[in-house]
C-alpha cells in the first residue's frame, strides 16, 4: 500500500478498515502433564473471533485489555491450528451506534461506540486508519496447582514508604487462580491446598497464607 500519511492516501486506503482480516498459524504441542494450558492474548484489535483446532474459543470486543482462556481440552498432540479473525471495527462501531443510539462525538466515525484507540477513526492531527490485528503478545502458558493472577499494591501516605512513619506503608493485594475447583477429578489437590504468598518491598518482607479454597489475600507492609 502507499504511504498512508502522504497526499490523499487516507481516502485511497479506507477500504482496509471495511474488510475482514484473518491471521492463522500452526504450531506443535506435546502434553507435559500440566494441570492447565492457557491461551493468553495480551492485545487483540478489536472485533476478534479466536478459533483453535476448529473450535471457537472466544469473541472479543475490546482492544484495551488482555485475555486468558483455558484451552487444554482443545489441544492435540502434534500439529495445532490457531486462527484469529477480525471483523471491521468501523462496521461494528456503526452497528452499535445504530442499536444504542447516537452519542455526541467528534468527527465522522462513532469511535465512542467501541473500546478501541479513538484516533484510529481520524483526528485533527491524523488520518482515519482503522487498524485490525494481533498487536501484543499471544501464546500458550502451561501451569499447575496455582498461579498469581493479579497484584495490586496500594501505597498509603504522601510519599511511598514502608517504614510506618507518618502512617505511610504499602498493602499488597494478591489474587490467586487455582487450576481447578475443589473436587474436580485429577487436580482436586490444587484447590484444597493452602498457599503461602510472600511480598517484599524496600527490604521489608511479609508472608501470608491463602487458605484452601480461597483465592485472595492482602499483605500489609507497615
Amino acid at each position: 500500500i502507499p504511504d498512508p500519511y502522504l497526499d490523499d492516501n487516507e481516502a485511497v486506503l479506507a477500504w482496509i478498515g471495511r474488510c475482514t482480516w484473518s491471521y492463522s498459524s500452526t504450531f506443535s504441542w506435546a502434553d507435559e502433564g500440566s494441570d492447565r494450558v492457557d491461551l493468553v492474548a495480551d492485545g487483540l484489535d478489536t472485533v476478534a473471533t479466536v478459533v483453535l483446532n476448529g473450535t471457537t474459543v472466544a469473541a472479543t470486543r475490546n482492544q484495551h485489555r488482555s485475555w486468558r482462556w483455558d484451552v487444554r481440552h482443545l489441544l492435540r498432540e502434534g500439529v495445532n491450528e490457531l486462527v484469529v479473525t477480525f471483523a471491521s471495527a468501523l462496521d461494528h462501531a456503526e452497528e452499535r451506534e445504530w442499536v444504542l443510539g447516537a452519542r455526541p462525538h467528534s468527527y465522522v466515525h462513532p469511535f465512542n461506540a467501541l473500546r478501541k484507540t479513538a484516533c484510529n477513526f481520524g483526528w485533527d492531527w491524523g488520518p482515519a486508519l482503522v487498524t485490525a490485528g494481533i498487536w501484543r503478545r499471544i501464546g500458550l502458558e502451561s501451569w499447575s496447582g496455582a498461579r498469581i493472577a493479579a497484584v495490586r499494591p496500594i501505597v498509603r501516605g504522601g510519599r511511598a514508604g514502608v517504614t510506618g512513619d507518618g502512617g505511610r506503608g504499602v498493602t499488597v493485594h494478591v489474587d490467586i487462580e487455582r487450576a481447578a475447583a475443589a473436587g474436580e477429578a485429577g487436580v482436586e489437590a490444587a484447590a484444597e491446598t493452602a498457599i503461602e504468598v510472600v511480598a517484599a518491598v524496600a527490604g521489608v518482607e511479609v508472608r501470608a497464607v491463602v487458605p484452601a479454597g480461597e483465592t485472595t489475600t492482602a499483605l500489609a507492609l507497615a
